[in-house]
């Protein structure tokens, strides 16, 4: 019966996910190398080196297409390393892949959502959740997640996959103890992570560092600690980066880069773009309430309303437990998992990091940590923040809904499952609304065929 319910809820999580993404961007997967998810700024730029790189570029690292004569690592680009250099090889045996470099591109991006939603609900498995509740809320996890916002600019940061990647090897390779298969895929994806998009590979490994100090200061507390378990995870964190940075010392043939990029204080997040709307429905009703909220772009990581409300009622029921029992106390019943625990600091930890503080207390404090300068847009730490507190605030659901039904109250379990997710889906349809209506308005550019005839005069 449970392996039914597990292989039916596996079947419903993916179903839901195609059927949606069939609905919203079925012109884009039916002919993925007609379209140019964007044709102004950084979207065009990274268009640009990434399809320049596959068709044109002769050296391995340093990119020709900018900067000339001198050219740029390719790394600094913004070419999707890992998936132009895949193709770049493949061409020496298909040559005919090149002309489809953008279709690829842009069908993987749109692919990824359901990669996206699997991964969600593989995690909510692995914590126990309800299989139902836990497909669907992978799905809507996936469906509200900033990172959407992306493909319409920053392409590659627009692979939604990576943070529920990276957490839901890291629960397996917990789960198998420290198994050399596990440490090996956490390794590997790590690795592979920073090549798709250097910003990416820092967030998961930010992710996991923060997990795994808040996890050691717990246990020194408890004075039981596994020094062998971090000895492992420590080499799995800090190996891709010293491969990333060691690979990009050496290969690296230019001078001059600044020290002091500009950014960190002004591409960050904060309270409001975390935990206000940032879309239609509710968004109007901020406006009217706060005024014109300003909403820094690059700190969107809003968590939507189901999980305020989640976090709200749970912040309501240990009240109300402290009052009658005359003292404050945590109630295990509705976060009963340690790992949810330390992911859930973590997660805190990094939103904190993501809106500048403590730095913003003491701005020549920054200098103390010259590393961190080179995290311009900090706001994109606030991702993990979205992803710990959505899935926490699914598990909450489930044992509270549970709960509701031990105690004979199955049609008020209902009504708070139903209200749940219905936010979910209520908040995110704007988001694909627009997204894939914006996605859809610019042909191909960098196919000769779809230019118009504008563009060919010169050619």
């Amino acid at each position: 019966m449970r392996r039914d319910k597990q292989k039916y809820s596996l079947i419903l999580n993916i179903f839901i996910t195609i059927v949606f993404v069939f609905i919203f961007y079925s012109p884009i997967l039916l002919n993925p190398n007609s379209h140019q998810f964007s044709e102004k700024g950084d979207a065009i730029k990274n268009y640009y080196t990434y399809t320049y790189y596959i068709n044109n570029n002769k050296d391995a690292i340093n990119f020709e297409g900018l900067n000339y004569p001198y050219g740029e690592h390719f790394l600094y680009t913004d070419c999707t390393p890992i998936l132009s250099i895949s193709i770049k090889l493949t061409s020496k045996i298909f040559p005919g892949i090149t002309n489809y470099s953008v279709g690829i591109l842009n069908f993987l991006l749109i692919f990824s959502f359901l990669i996206s939603s699997l991964l969600i609900y593989l995690i909510l498995k692995e914590f126990g959740v309800n299989y139902w509740l836990a497909a669907i809320s992978g799905f809507l996890i996936m469906l509200l997640s900033p990172q959407i916002f992306r493909l319409t600019g920053h392409l590659a940061l627009g692979f939604g996959f990576f943070l529920p990647l990276t957490w839901y090897l890291f629960i397996k390779f917990e789960k198998s103890h420290f198994s050399l298969q596990y440490s090996f895929w956490l390794f590997m994806s790590l690795l592979i992570t920073f090549y798709i998009h250097a910003y990416l590979g820092m967030i998961a490994a930010a992710f996991l560092f923060a997990f795994a100090i808040v996890k050691l200061i717990h246990q020194l507390v408890q004075k039981d600690v596994d020094i062998s378990y971090y000895v492992k995870l420590f080499l799995i964190i800090f190996l891709p980066i010293i491969i990333f940075r060691v690979f990009i010392f050496i290969t690296d043939t230019h001078y001059g880069r600044t020290d002091n990029p500009w950014g960190f204080f002004f591409a960050h997040a904060d309270a409001s773009s975390v935990f206000l709307p940032i879309k239609r429905p509710f968004k109007p009703l901020v406006t009217m309430i706060f005024g014109d909220v300003s909403q820094i772009w690059e700190g969107w990581a809003y968590i939507g309303l189901s999980s305020l409300l989640a976090i709200f009622f749970y912040l309501f029921l240990l009240v109300k437990r402290s009052r009658r029992q005359k003292k404050f106390s945590f109630d295990n019943r509705w976060l009963d998992n340690n790992h949810l625990h330390y992911a859930l600091i973590a997660g805190i930890l990094l939103l904190i990091f993501s809106t500048a503080y403590p730095f913003k207390f003491y701005k020549p404090s920054l200098d103390w940590f010259s590393v961190l300068k080179q995290f311009r847009a900090v706001g994109r730490f606030a991702w993990v923040f979205y992803f710990v507190i959505t899935i926490s605030s699914v598990y909450f659901i489930d044992r509270y809904t549970k709960h509701l039904q031990k105690r004979g109250k199955k049609i008020l379990s209902i009504m708070v499952t139903i209200v749940f997710v219905a936010l979910f889906f209520l908040e995110s349809l704007p988001y694909h609304q627009d997204i894939s209506e914006k996605i859809r308005k610019s042909n191909n550019m960098f196919d000769k065929k779809q230019l118009n005839k504008n563009f060919i005069l010169g050619l």
